[in-house]
């Protein structure tokens, strides 16, 4: 905070320096005075981001326009990764997106928020130089999980247990090994269009399973 007020004053002395009286040209003068004003609101900004707690930030940057939606919860772990609470309507499915210069957004993660705060941890902040976040609300009951974005269509991946998970991508749905005592989780989802088996290991390889999830033809 002290070296943002020493920035501050530095800019003012600055100023008079350029311009020390009315011989200066006007347009110039006034051209000089816009610029240290904006500089000055930056720093005051940056001042007031800095006195406030991460989640405050989040909320103030990133919450957007929805109402009852916001990032509660901006949290850097250990390894680095980024630990988000999304809080909002409880039983209402929300998009996280991310982007690195806020002008191109990717979808990061869709995801159900069953009790008022959702959270989410992006294993890939580590590998990257900066990273922003926003959320938006979806209509109805959609497909839920991790975005894959491709030149040809976003691949979302739903995980189930151990190896077994559900995955959309354009109107098809790939099922990869299913087993029995998971099958309370499939409710809801799509049946599959195409089902994958990694192996031939039981806790892989369930033909009930596979024969409960199949499309009927």
């Amino acid at each position: 905070m002290l070296i943002k007020r020493c920035l501050i004053l530095v800019v003012l002395r600055l100023f008079n320096c350029v311009c020390p009286d009315d011989r200066m040209d006007k347009s110039i003068r006034h051209m000089i005075k816009c610029t240290m004003n904006k500089l000055l609101a930056f720093l005051a900004a940056a001042s007031l981001l800095a006195e406030s707690s991460p989640g405050a930030i989040g909320q103030n940057l990133l919450a957007g326009s929805q109402e009852g939606l916001a990032f509660s919860l901006f949290q850097v772990q250990t390894n680095k990764e980024m630990r988000l609470r999304l809080t909002g309507p409880k039983a209402v499915s929300y998009r996280i997106d991310a982007s690195a210069d806020l002008a191109s957004w990717t979808p990061l993660i869709a995801l159900t928020n069953a009790t008022g705060n959702a959270e989410h941890i992006d294993t890939a902040a580590p590998l990257l130089g900066s990273r922003y976040y926003r959320a938006e609300q979806l209509a109805g009951a959609l497909f839920t999980g991790d975005y894959l974005p491709t030149t040809d269509g976003d691949l979302i991946i739903h995980p189930i247990f151990h190896a077994a998970m559900v995955m959309t991508w354009k109107n098809l749905t790939i099922c990869v090994d299913p087993t029995s005592d998971t099958l309370s989780q499939y409710a809801g989802l799509p049946r599959a269009d195409l089902m994958l088996v990694t192996h031939e290991h039981s806790d892989h390889y369930d033909a009930n399973a596979i024969n409960a999830i199949a499309l009927a033809s």
